[in-house]
């Protein structure tokens, strides 16, 4: 997968991914916790992770010392307390439906993670009570009654309370882990998700009311300053989009209706990576997407998302300076002309 201007770059190869089949777990009175992604039978004896982590707050490490062993085992003993005695438990007479991921908050992983979970509780046909579900964020309580859940059957994730209801209802974790050598010799997993499978539930099964306009505007999105990966040299990247006919576009600032409202209208969507990208779902198909990356932290979602839908789909890489953060928060830099050159390649590809 070679970038705007023809090269290609290590992280962009094929590869082949395997997810896990769609099934979705019945418990009889089993508990949840609302924080830890983690579920227990009624007895207590079964202990079933339900994360896309590799591993939980339970799991003993292997091959220890004598000396750490111990000192796990109280760690272990700390943390069965504090996950399963010390919360509150709220009993739930009825079918519930377990939607507590993601703990971030990111629209991003929301679209990806949770509805997907739902759209496996479609599928599954079965009769749903309750759903517990973060309603923390503007999002996550809008997108509600646009998937067809009242507000009268949802149960708001809260980290200090344990469920416990008459059928725990648990979704499939689809992921798949490999190893990314981000930087030499720097390894981190990094998690696939099955991100056909997202537009298929959000165009067909969730019922979105969007309908798509003749698509005229290119959008430029900004992140919030305090975000974990930015642009160094913001101000001359916007102006440049600017330049060349982009709205400078916040999808914080905006609820999630109007963020679907103008994602409908749009033929050029551009951004630095992250979630904000996750809204090209609500654009009509074909639309032309730009990527901007850091130099080191590259993930494959919007990448796969656009090429599923058959939009034309674009990259670039910058410079990333600071290498002292974590690959997925590290910053980068631009420069100016090789930026104004790869705008004028995309715009000869729209036609403009």
């Amino acid at each position: 997968m070679r970038d705007i201007f023809g090269r290609y770059h290590r992280f962009f190869r094929p590869y082949a991914s395997s997810v896990k089949a769609f099934v979705v777990h019945s418990l009889p009175n089993a508990y949840a916790h609302m924080k830890e992604d983690l579920v227990w039978t009624k007895s207590k004896r079964a202990l079933l992770p339900y994360t896309n982590y590799r591993h939980h707050q339970l799991e003993a490490p292997q091959n220890t010392s004598f000396l750490r062993s111990i000192i796990v085992i109280l760690k272990l003993i700390r943390n069965w307390y504090r996950l399963f005695y010390k919360p509150k438990v709220i009993r739930l007479d009825g079918a519930a439906a377990l939607l507590t991921r993601p703990v971030d908050g990111t629209f991003g992983h929301f679209v990806k993670e949770v509805m997907l979970s739902l759209y496996q509780f479609r599928l599954s046909g079965k009769q749903i009570d309750y759903y517990i579900i973060a309603q923390d964020y503007a999002f996550q309580k809008e997108m509600m009654p646009l998937v067809g859940i009242p507000e009268s059957k949802i149960i708001a994730a809260n980290p200090s309370k344990i469920i416990q209801a008459t059928e725990l209802l648990i979704p499939t974790i689809l992921h798949d882990y490999s190893y990314v050598e981000y930087r030499p010799d720097n390894l981190h997993s990094s998690v696939t998700i099955l991100t056909q499978v997202i537009n298929s539930l959000l165009y067909s099964s969730l019922l979105i009311n969007t309908l798509p306009k003749i698509p005229k505007r290119k959008i430029f999105l900004t992140r919030p300053k305090n975000s974990n990966r930015n642009i160094e040299n913001a101000s001359e990247v916007e102006s440049l989009f600017k330049e060349f006919g982009f709205e400078i576009i916040l999808p914080d600032s905006m609820s999630l209706n109007e963020q679907m409202e103008l994602f409908s209208q749009a033929k050029v969507v551009a951004s630095l990576h992250g979630s904000g990208f996750a809204n090209i779902l609500f654009a009509p198909r074909n639309i032309f997407v730009f990527e901007l990356f850091s130099q080191y932290y590259h993930d494959p979602f919007s990448f796969l998302m656009a090429l599923s839908r058959k939009d034309k789909y674009f990259y670039m890489i910058g410079e990333t300076k600071d290498t002292t953060p974590h690959p997925q928060k590290e910053n980068a830099y631009f420069e100016p002309n090789k930026l104004r050159e790869a705008l004028k390649i995309l715009h000869e590809y729209i036609g403009e």
